[in-house]
């Protein structure tokens, strides 16, 4: 019985290293996501943004430019303005164990290595009247919803998107990076979570910002002998 369960484990093994004998690298795409970043959450005051002058924090107050809240200020001291500053994030879950399993099917074999080549966002839809900040991308467990949050790891950054353009935007990594995502990726059964998250800063004074910016996360990777 032990004899035919121990040839039964070994044929299961080499049917699956089989599958890439043929190659010695096999390129894998994770699910991509979708996200949004719609400026009629920000609940800034329509129209424009009252200017107020600072020379201190303390001149700021964030009835002013953020009456429901969803905000924080700051002074500019450079031109002595206050500002809005207007939390953007995005959240996206991945379980590879049902989202991919041709990946997953790799992975479980033990002698391959996972490599990760590409984070990027590919933008399908942006009227957005300002340009997006640079955004910071975080990876970790599912239980993470801010970049301070245990087990939060810096990924890289998404440079500034201009107003109205698209296409992909491919994220810089960090120094540790491409680890981080490999780590998570190593560990297929377990669910991860990516956030994006930045400041869309508004000057008061300036016009209120409008429009929504759309498209999916992708990331890029492959496993090899």
């Amino acid at each position: 019985m032990m004899r035919s369960l121990f040839v039964a484990l070994l044929l299961v093994h080499v049917a699956a290293c089989d599958m890439i004998s043929d190659a010695t690298r096999v390129n894998v795409k994770l699910p991509p996501r979708d996200f949004a970043l719609d400026t009629s959450t920000f609940n800034l005051p329509q129209g424009q943004l009252p200017p107020v002058s600072c020379t201190q924090p303390a001149d700021c107050h964030t009835s002013d430019l953020c009456p429901q809240g969803a905000c924080t200020v700051a002074c500019n001291t450079t031109i002595q303005e206050c500002e809005a500053h207007v939390p953007a994030t995005v959240k996206n879950d991945y379980d590879l164990s049902k989202d991919a399993p041709e990946y997953a099917q790799f992975a479980s074999v033990g002698v391959v290595s996972v490599g990760v080549d590409a984070v990027y966002f590919n933008i399908t839809q942006n009227s957005l009247t300002v340009d997006t900040p640079e955004l910071s991308v975080y990876a970790g467990p599912t239980t993470i919803n801010s970049p301070t949050d245990a087990g939060a790891e810096l990924v890289g950054t998404i440079p500034r998107v201009p107003s109205k353009s698209t296409g992909r935007v491919n994220v810089v990594f960090s120094a540790t990076g491409q680890d981080t995502i490999k780590k998570l990726m190593d560990n297929f059964k377990t669910p991860f979570r990516v956030i994006v998250a930045g400041d869309v800063v508004v000057t008061g004074g300036d016009a209120t910002p409008t429009g929504k910016l759309v498209g999916q996360v992708n990331v890029e990777g492959h496993v090899s002998l």
